[in-house]
């Protein structure tokens, strides 16, 4: 009798052990291509009953980001990949006063409540920082149709204009959910992950910058510390004393513009070299070498790069294995220099 009670109490406690690691359902997350070639990860997610579009950027911190120029414009019908073509285009010719009514008409449907005092945000960009104030609102949770948000409760977010971008997944908002798994060739983001699920990442050396994160990566054989931005499309841009310090890089005898968070836009020389990424070695990797500097860091890594990776985060550590997808060039380049 007594070994049946502690037969049943082993499997009460195997059960309970496998539910608390058990994974939440991944939501689907896509790898949208723009009219240029650049990749973004956006996931299709519903507020207060509204339908909406969020990237994934792991270098933008804080409360995920409305953006009001997105609420003005945003486009409800075709794929996700139609949908966020026509926004991107859609929000860099919205006015003050559409966003105004766009954010408006927002908070009228969706049950979202305004505090009443703003926050003041810190916006690293490529080429300079400066600071925004934007709203905070308490909304809905939310929901991407899966596990990818398994919290109760409301969520803060915090409004942007945004004058390139739909709505943005930040990494406080992975964190909150951590750990989560980032997976390019799976279409999938994997927060609230389970012991088995990361076990086969290969941990890496992390620091945090102003909320995103930095690792180390060899570039041409120089070690460099460098922000995983996947709210970026160029494969790796380097700051001006960074390229310089490489040991092993090729001229591509091209150039191209790079525009920034705030508008400011960057001419950069294209390079290329190998790149490793802990034991991950990326082979003739189209590199961005910026006329100026990164505050902060030697440079940053966007899709074009880290569409070879799947990413762990987690607020302890970031975890990388190959995806199974290639790196990719940009075709946004010209000839010359510069």
């Amino acid at each position: 009798m007594r070994l049946g009670h502690v037969a049943v109490v082993v499997l009460v406690v195997v059960a309970l052990l496998y539910v608390l690691d058990s994974p939440a359902p991944p939501g689907t997350m896509h790898l949208v291509e723009d009219a240029l070639g650049n990749e973004a990860l956006v996931l299709e997610g519903v507020v207060g009953g509204r339908e909406m579009l969020f990237m994934v950027d792991t270098a933008y911190a804080g409360a995920p980001v409305l953006s009001t120029s997105y609420l003005a414009t945003q486009a409800r019908y075709g794929t996700v990949a139609d949908r966020y073509r026509a926004a991107v285009d859609a929000v860099r010719v919205v006015t003050p006063g559409e966003r105004h009514a766009g954010l408006a008409a927002f908070l009228g449907a969706a049950g979202c409540r305004s505090y009443t005092s703003g926050c003041t945000m810190r916006l690293m960009g490529i080429g300079s920082t400066s600071e925004a104030r934007g709203d905070l609102l308490l909304c809905p949770a939310v929901s991407f149709g899966s596990g990818a948000n398994a919290l109760r409760g409301p969520d803060v977010f915090v409004t942007h204009p945004l004058p390139s971008s739909v709505h943005i997944l930040t990494m406080d908002f992975l964190l909150h959910r951590a750990p989560c798994l980032v997976l390019p060739a799976q279409r999938a983001l994997q927060c609230h992950a389970s012991v088995m699920q990361c076990a086969d990442f290969e941990r890496l050396t992390t620091t945090f910058l102003g909320g995103s994160v930095k690792v180390p990566m060899a570039v041409g054989g120089t070690v460099l510390s460098i922000v995983l931005d996947t709210g970026s499309a160029a494969p790796l841009s380097l700051s001006r004393a960074a390229a310089r310090s490489l040991g092993t890089c090729s001229t591509s005898g091209t150039r191209a513009t790079q525009q920034g968070v705030h508008g400011e836009r960057v001419c950069s020389d294209v390079l290329r070299a190998s790149v490793r990424v802990g034991s991950i070695l990326l082979d003739d990797v189209q590199i961005f070498a910026n006329a100026g500097d990164v505050e902060g860091a030697d440079g940053y890594a966007g899709m074009g790069l880290l569409r070879a990776l799947d990413l762990l985060l987690a607020p302890d550590t970031v975890g990388v294995r190959r995806s199974g997808l290639p790196p990719r060039d940009s075709r946004a380049v010209a000839a010359g220099s510069c």
